[in-house]
């Protein structure tokens, strides 16, 4: 599909310099058909996730409402059906994943946070579709959200936390731009970068900069730029989370440094990027930047050349967003090496644009990112029939969405109705809009995302603006490298858009030899289904189109009797591996409000779970709350259980997997796999190497043989990385037949960790799984549950307490042809201002978010 590429001419916005497009360059051509060609073959998916509330209490349920869309323009994508959505834990231990399916962009689901697996801690909620997994897993959708259990209590947590640098998976205190925190010297980590890219000798540029603390929040604070014999430059201020830009003209044979105040009274230099003696440089920059429906809003762009036989030779401006070209220029330098144009904004797309210079063998010489914010996002009106309601008292809540010409839209929306829990700021809050717009399309942790589209008034509009250019000028974006493009170098596309869900497989000898031919039964009793297929020659066999629930059971068999029992199925159960992409460097924070105020709004009253049982059911028996942390329990195990272990994976988590090896691979921080075997990792001490093998424990026996192993057979697997956990294994059940001494630490007899199997047979060791036979189980879609909507119109309705933090819940609403959309639930006994929160979008793509509240007294 060819796309047309913006011709532009601005006779009257450029009284000197014409922009135009020239399509007689092969070159030029052949670089326009090869991005086409990577947008065709290499389509980008985006999803975001809506969640009831901002955080959570243990026994809650937390609900979510995910579009899928495609990065060109936003709208609902046709290309997945499958989707997948992850809890991981501050030790990247995968707490809970669930597979659903997805209907024109759209899903939903919910997750029951279960008390033994969601300890108090921050969790990462991941969302992808196995089309993603081609792709950077830096572009999968990626919250942080609060859980607090009170069980495990804060103060155990906190100490936990404070010992283990390795929890960097953590959510923000609430802050403004302008708070500092206190760092020392080691602390602060300042990075400078050169709009366009870089510095050039005698050519004005303006330098952005970043400071940040430990703690992986930006640090504001002041200094100066100095040169090597110590003469001031400018002074530097860091006005908006730790960002600030300065202007240098770097002269040859000078080098320079920032001199940055420390909190603790103190300064320290940090060394500026060394200019080059001669290139380009590129600059971009608002031009009279008011409300996105400002007619005269523009971009100013000026390229600069210190190459004196620069003047006349052909160089290229190109703008493209999310992989389309939405204009292109051929730049003619003046006699000074000097080129400057406007480029109204209505021109471009809402969001992202990146401009790229490119010399004549269209090789990129400089490239600036940009934020274009403009129409492109629908009006949205929530009204109550009345301001202030009683308790359990019935809301009609009427919705209405029109585009910016005043038109109602047909689209896809969800609505949440909670409780207003006053720790949380809009401005820390994952939304459609920052999300979608900003925080989908570029690498690194952004924060508070949404503080940028949270604006009243044309002032503030402009002003966030400015700080969201800061922001341009310090992320990055790497959907695709032009070097790639230019030598028709894509990236390898692995996996396929799943249309359904697939069970896929190998069939292999007990020597790891692949079988072929071998023919496959699929059988699910309860189901009434059994399907056959053949092992390709290389052993792997797929089952597609199923459609089966997550609780069924299902025997995956070969049928080959005479070889059967030289036969072993692997089920492929190919998961991304987790790293803290955008949340590496920040450290943890622990929760500060009480459960009672995450689940209730604030009120000493009993959990939503509880709540709504209490509501169903009749009986609400007396809180007990016990302060012990304890992680989940595996029956039969040898190891004491006081003795924490780093990651426990329980019989449910292991019911229908075959490898053990292969179900620790890639989820777990700290641990890696390599030829079939466990190996661990540990801090530098002494001469030892920062990895090798972990001692394996076979129901208190070592082992060496993990083929032998089905994890289908497991009771549970505990794993103890490095350290005192390890060592006192080792010290109850020996290493090889010998102990270590006494707090000997494990690495120094090179072992770097211990893993502890334990069978769910309570008797005798034989856990070979049945030659050309596997129970598989949990590897179908989740089963949704109904939101519980209590109605009190009833007479006889029961009148136990209702302090429900979710009031309502609606991840399926679609408007009318009049863009409306009526709604009704009844409050709660909770008293205090209700939050409604709508989010959604048309089908073109125009995204919504708005919120409303109401009070009950």
């Amino acid at each position: 599909m060819k796309r047309h590429v913006l011709s532009l001419t601005f006779a009257v916005l450029i009284p000197a310099v014409l922009l135009s497009l020239t399509l007689n360059d092969d070159g030029l051509n052949k670089l326009i058909s090869n991005i086409e060609h990577y947008q065709e073959t290499h389509p980008q998916e985006k999803i975001h996730l809506q969640f009831d509330k901002p955080q959570y209490a243990a026994h809650d349920t937390m609900w979510f409402k995910g579009y899928i869309v495609n990065a060109e323009e936003n709208k609902l994508s046709a290309l997945s059906k499958v989707v997948y959505v992850e809890a991981i834990n501050e030790q990247d231990y995968v707490c809970k994943r669930l597979i659903l399916p997805v209907t024109n962009g759209l899903f939903s689901g919910d997750i029951d946070l279960e008390s033994t697996v969601f300890l108090t801690g921050n969790y990462r909620l991941r969302a992808y579709t196995k089309w993603m997994q081609n792709f950077p897993a830096d572009y999968f959708f990626d919250k942080l959200i609060k859980i607090e259990n009170d069980a495990t209590g804060n103060a155990t947590n906190a100490k936990a936390i404070a010992e283990d640098n390795k929890l960097t998976n953590s959510n923000l205190p609430n802050r403004t731009p302008g708070d500092r925190v206190n760092v020392q010297n080691e602390d602060l980590d300042v990075q400078f970068f050169p709009e366009g890219g870089n510095l050039i000798n005698g050519l004005r540029s303006r330098l952005a900069f970043k400071m940040t603390a430990a703690n992986g929040l930006g640090y504001n604070t002041e200094g100066y730029i100095e040169d090597t014999q110590h003469h001031k430059i400018t002074d530097i201020n860091a006005e908006h989370f730790g960002m600030g830009i300065f202007v240098l003209v770097p002269q040859n044979g000078i080098t320079y440094q920032a001199v940055i105040k420390l909190s603790n009274g103190t300064s320290k230099a940090y060394q500026l990027p060394a200019a080059q003696a001669q290139g380009y440089t590129l600059s971009v920059s608002h031009v009279n930047q008011g409300t996105p429906n400002a007619a005269n809003n523009a971009l100013s762009v000026r390229v600069q050349s210190s190459i004196k036989s620069a003047s006349g030779q052909p160089l290229t401006l190109l703008a493209q967003a999310n992989g389309v070209v939405k204009l292109v220029s051929k730049v003619n330098l003046d006699g000074n090496g000097t080129y400057s144009t406007l480029v109204p904004e209505f021109k471009l797309p809402l969001g992202l644009v990146q401009f790229t210079l490119f010399d004549a063998d269209y090789a990129p010489l400089a490239q600036r990112l940009i934020f274009v914010n403009k129409d492109g996002l629908l009006n949205a009106s929530l009204a109550t029939n009345q301001p202030v309601y009683g308790k359990r008292q019935k809301v009609d809540l009427q919705l209405k969405v029109n585009d910016n010409n005043n038109s109602p839209v047909v689209g896809a929306f969800s609505v949440a109705v909670t409780t207003q829990n006053k720790e949380t700021t809009i401005n820390d809050e994952t939304t459609i809009k920052s999300n979608l717009l900003l925080t989908s399309d570029i690498k690194g942790f952004v924060e508070q995302p949404n503080y940028y589209f949270n604006y009243k008034n044309e002032s503030e509009a402009s002003a966030k603006m400015k700080q969201m250019d800061l922001l341009m000028l310090t992320q990055g974006w790497t959907r695709f490298a032009w070097k790639d493009l230019q030598q028709d170098n894509y990236a390898e596309l692995k996996y396929k858009p799943e249309q359904s869900l697939v069970l896929k497989g190998r069939v292999m000898s007990l020597k790891n030899e692949p079988y072929s031919g071998v023919g496959i039964n699929l059988f699910a009793p309860s189901q009434l289904m059994l399907r056959d297929t053949v092992a390709d020659s290389k052993g792997f066999f797929e089952f597609s189109d199923l459609d089966i629930a997550d609780t069924v059971n299902f025997i995956v068999r070969t049928k080959a009797p005479k070889a059967g029992k030289n036969i072993k199925i692997l089920i492929d159960d190919d998961v991304p591996a987790v790293s803290n992409i955008k949340f590496r460097k920040v450290a943890p924070f622990m929760l500060t409000a009480p459960l009672t105020s995450l689940s209730n709004g604030g009120n000493d009253r009993p959990n939503q779970a509880v709540q709504e049982s209490t509501l169903k059911k009749g009986v609400l028996l007396k809180e007990v709350r016990v302060k012990l942390r304890m992680p989940p329990v595996i029956p039969n195990s040898i190891a004491d259980p006081l003795i924490r272990p780093d990651i426990v994976l329980t019989e449910e988590q292991t019911k229908g997997k075959s490898d053990v090896a292969r179900l620790l691979f890639g989820k777990h921080g700290g641990v890696k796999i390599a030829n079939n075997w466990i190996f661990g990792t540990a801090p530098p001490r002494g001469n030892n190497p920062p990895e090798g093998k972990m001692l394996v424990y076979l129901d208190g026996l070592l082992t060496d043989n993990l083929d032998a192993v089905s994890a289908n057979n497991l009771a549970g697997i505990q794993v103890y990385r490095h350290g005192p956990q390890a060592t006192q294994i080792t010290l109850q059940h020996g290493v090889g037949g010998g102990f270590l001494p006494d707090f000997t630490p494990l690495e120094e007899e090179g072992y770097y960790g211990v893993v502890v199997l334990t069978t769910n047979r309570k008797s005798g060791r034989d856990i070979k799984a049945a030659p050309g036979l596997l129970n598989v189980k949990g590897l179908g879609y989740a089963v949704i549950k109904d939101f519980y909507l209590p109605k009190y119109d009833a007479p006889n309705v029961d009148r136990k307490a209702d302090h429900r933090s979710t009031i309502f819940w609606k991840p399926d609403i679609i408007t009318n042809d009049k863009g409306e959309v009526n709604l009704s639930f009844y409050t709660a006994d909770t008293l205090g201002k209700y939050l409604v929160t709508l989010e959604g979008l048309d089908v073109k793509g125009n995204l919504v978010r708005n919120t409303y509240s109401f009070e009950v007294k």
